[in-house]
């Protein structure tokens, strides 16, 4: 995260880390809102930075297998 020392100034890290902790914390009450609304509509929604989606997000839907609970039309 901060292998390069001029990453500590970096304010797209600091606004990343910021959204990480944010979305661990907030993202699961979506799952009871009405309308579902896709992670896209959610991220603009609540206003997460692109750093977040592209760099962190993206990279740890890509990196875990499918949920054991998706139903199989999600998945496939």
């Amino acid at each position: 995260m901060f292998n390069k020392p001029s990453r500590v100034f970096d304010l797209g890290m600091w606004r990343m880390l910021f959204d990480v902790a944010r979305f661990n914390t907030s993202a699961m009450r979506v799952l009871g809102e009405e309308g579902n609304p896709s992670i896209g509509e959610y991220l603009k929604r609540e206003g997460y930075s692109t750093e977040f989606r592209d760099n962190c997000l993206i990279v740890r839907v890509l990196s875990h297998p499918p949920s054991p609970y998706c139903h199989e039309s999600v998945v496939h």
